[in-house]
């Protein structure tokens, strides 16, 4: 082997495959073999009868080749002892060429044996690798943490960590919140509900993910152990796992890490890509568990689209950690949608200063922020999205923010292009179709926003934004028999209050405003009486503002808009709808709020 390959060192269950390989090509049985033996504790030898074909070319080659040597070596042959033990000076040796040509043919053959013996052990060791876990075009679900521990810090903390961590590299893809709580609803669970094991499986199955990664913190002494596992996600079969122990509570983020980091390696990621994107969880988010955890609890109230009560929460994040970048991001973001206009620009001006200590991807987040709300250099902000997108072409925000972005700015046909390469990279998510229909329908093509959206049914992804496109369509067409379809659709659904305030909308832009405030009233009661409060509050705000619009400022209305008010969500609505009804002092009070 060293003459074949030499300095390689070549493990004994890799060449007991090549040998295999070599004995099913040669139809060798290992128990009778006709042309390799097993050798107890030395290895394999062939064992076959070796033919000779060689020609005068060869011969003569051979025998040019020996000439030097070939009086001492011929005096040696001929007096070879004999079988008997004897030397037999009369007995003719063989002719020398004959036995020099005996030696190489061997010595040829053991050479090319070897050789293709050395190909298969490189074959089998670089060619038939398993399958990596998973690959860049998957996408795959962050379960909650299971927590034993007793501790409640740890709780929402580890998940919010694991998910910087995991988000900074391209090879990963998680589904984003927004839609594990669209999941959830229709599910008929509650958008906030844990996912656990159970739940996780089944929302793989609905969005057709390749795998769910979940983890658990236990106590074991006065030690913690994290365990990181990745699991098939329509099997549950494991198929990466990580666990590690440390010995205090200040490890344990650190520790979270590097058994992150290990999990992305065995899950496919590249050693290169895994070197790259290598930040570490306390200098991505921070090494205080305890801002770690305020943090998570602001987020939390984010997603629910209750920007006050995510404040104060985001608040006591930079006041444990004045460091936190993704903390001043996130409570530039909450005050902005809080009409705290000028507090959040001096939140995502210190985001914006503080970027380098996050991730990447965080990076990207931030400065797109920073140029799109605090300096207003749209331009720059559609450099820093090119740029996001290129660097993680899979991710959904850096697509669908460009998308939306070129909408808002009125510029549908850029969006446009976006859009399809969006649906292309993401045939499963429902909220591509939608934002490209939203392109075409601002284009006037209504027949092509339709066959898109009839194609996100087809899929089986009827979400709710594919039917309430569809009913605009159309509305817009005349097409009556498919608004009703539309609407018995809505009606089956779990906030079948949108088959109220669809035909609301359709009636108001009829003129027939009796009707339209009718059935807000209606849809307002029936989320009410459904316990989604949230929803509620939502209608009531559009209600206001529909309202103010068309001059509508009776004491109801304005009741209505102090409901708002109350609830603490939605405040732009309510303070819009008091300009309208030239409630200045009002208006202005919640402006300052």
């Amino acid at each position: 082997m060293k003459q074949v390959w030499p300095e390689t060192y070549v493990e004994e269950n890799n060449l007991q495959q090549s040998i295999s390989a070599l004995r099913k090509v040669l139809e060798d049985g290992a128990g009778e073999s006709r042309y390799i033996e097993t050798v107890p504790r030395r290895g394999y030898r062939f064992t076959a009868r070796v033919e000779e074909y060689w020609d005068d070319k060869t011969e003569s080659a051979l025998e040019d080749h020996t000439s030097s040597s070939g009086v001492k070596e011929e005096q040696e042959l001929s007096t070879l002892p004999t079988d008997g033990g004897t030397s037999d000076t009369t007995t003719r040796p063989l002719p020398l060429v004959s036995k020099i040509k005996s030696h190489w043919r061997s010595v040829g053959l053991a050479m090319a044996a070897l050789t293709i013996a050395a190909s298969a052990v490189f074959y089998f060791r670089f060619s038939i690798q398993p399958a990596p876990a998973l690959t860049d075009r998957d996408t795959i679900l962050l379960a909650d943490f299971i927590n034993t521990t007793g501790d409640p810090t740890f709780d929402e903390t580890l998940k919010q960590a694991l998910a910087v961590h995991l988000e900074q590299t391209p090879f990963l893809n998680l589904l984003p919140d927004e839609r594990v709580r669209e999941t959830l609803r229709y599910m008929n669970r509650s958008p906030d509900e844990l996912v656990t094991k159970t739940v996780a499986r089944e929302i793989c199955v609905r969005q057709n993910l390749k795998a769910v990664l979940g983890g658990t913190i236990a106590g074991l002494g006065k030690h913690y152990v994290i365990t990181l596992e990745a699991a098939n996600g329509s099997t549950g079969e494991v198929i990466a796992r990580e666990q590690v122990e440390v010995e205090s509570k200040e490890q344990v983020l650190r520790a979270l890490g590097q058994a992150a980091f290990r999990l992305r390696e065995k899950l496919g990621e590249s050693l290169r890509s895994i070197q790259q994107y290598n930040t570490p969880i306390e200098q991505a988010t921070t090494s205080s568990l305890e801002a770690l955890k305020a943090y998570s609890l602001g987020v939390q109230q984010s997603r629910r689209s209750q920007w006050r009560e995510a404040i104060p929460f985001l608040k006591r994040a930079v006041e444990l950690d004045p460091d936190f970048a993704i903390a001043y991001s996130e409570l530039a973001l909450a005050h902005a949608n809080s009409m705290r206009p000028i507090t959040a620009k001096e939140f995502g001006r210190k985001a914006f200063e503080l970027r380098e200590r996050t991730t990447e991807r965080e990076r990207f987040e931030i400065a797109v922020r920073y140029y799109r709300n605090v300096t207003y250099e749209r331009d720059k902000a559609d450099e820093v999205f090119e740029i996001w997108r290129q660097t993680y072409p899979r991710d959904l925000r850096a697509q669908e923010g460009l998308a939306n972005h070129y909408l808002q700015r009125g510029q549908p046909e850029k969006s446009l292009e976006i859009c399809r390469e969006l649906v292309r990279l993401h045939p499963d998510y429902s909220g591509a179709y939608s934002t490209l229909a939203i392109a075409l329908i601002r284009l006037n093509r209504y027949a092509e926003a339709k066959e898109v959206l009839e194609g996100a049914l087809a899929r089986g992804l009827g979400w709710r934004s594919i039917h309430f496109y569809l009913y605009q369509i159309a509305f817009v067409q005349g097409d009556e028999a498919a608004m009703k379809q539309q609407i018995n659709w809505a009606a089956s659904q779990p906030y079948d209050y949108d088959a109220l305030t669809w035909p609301a909308d359709a009636a108001a832009f009829s003129g027939q405003l009796r009707r339209t405030r009718e059935l807000y009233r209606r849809a307002i009661d029936l989320a009410d009486r459904r316990r989604d409060h949230e929803a509620a509050v939502r209608l009531m705000g559009f209600y206001v503002i529909r309202e103010a619009t068309l001059g509508n400022c009776q004491p109801i209305i304005k009741d209505t808009a102090k409901n708002v008010i109350a609830a603490g969500n939605y405040l732009r609505h309510a303070a819009h709808a008091l300009a309208l009804c030239r409630e200045l002092d009002q208006a202005r009070s919640l402006i300052n709020r």
